[in-house]
């Protein structure tokens, strides 16, 4: 998968939330790709800087939420890898080095069409994988954002402004 960017949307309005969707970027001066996805409510996006992509987005949901139509979160990726529980947690160690020694993080678990784990087990695989910083669950610093969508996981290490959450921004 090479999709930069994930899309939530609203299944039921497929059509008018990839309009949204291309309406919003087409306000940014960004052209987003759309790649193919098999599951319904959840856009595969490439753009050119996804986190330079989610600063102007938030701007615009600032003064115009009604221009995103049926779509809910904007969340950059940067590694794609199988949700095999081993290529999950190298990929979280590897992200999870850019975490500082006195930073406080998080780990945000998202699960689609899988079942291989409960969520508790596979937070406490992953979160084993970073000995660096202190878990923050209200304010933290940093986020690993684990996406996984059947066979594949988008993971991520996010500041907490990277992600935009349009009924919260």
């Amino acid at each position: 998968m090479d999709a930069n960017l994930i899309i939530t949307y609203d299944a039921i309005h497929t059509d008018s939330s990839r309009e949204a969707v291309k309406a919003v970027f087409r306000k940014t001066g960004i052209k987003p790709e759309f790649l193919e996805s098999e599951f319904s409510g959840i856009f595969f996006v490439n753009v050119p800087d996804a986190r330079e992509a989610i600063k102007k987005l938030k701007v615009l949901s600032k003064n115009s939420k009604e221009i995103f139509g049926w779509t809910y979160h904007y969340i950059p990726v940067d590694k794609w890898v199988s949700s095999d529980i081993e290529e999950m947690q190298e990929a979280v160690k590897t992200l999870g080095q850019g975490i500082g020694d006195n930073e406080k993080w998080k780990l945000e678990l998202v699960k689609r069409h899988y079942h291989r784990y409960h969520d508790r087990e596979l937070i406490l695989k992953l979160t084993d994988m970073i000995d660096t910083g202190k878990v923050d669950l209200e304010n933290p610093q940093k986020i690993i954002q684990v996406e996984i969508i059947g066979k594949h996981a988008g993971i991520s290490l996010l500041d907490p402004q990277d992600i935009l959450s349009v009924s919260q921004a």
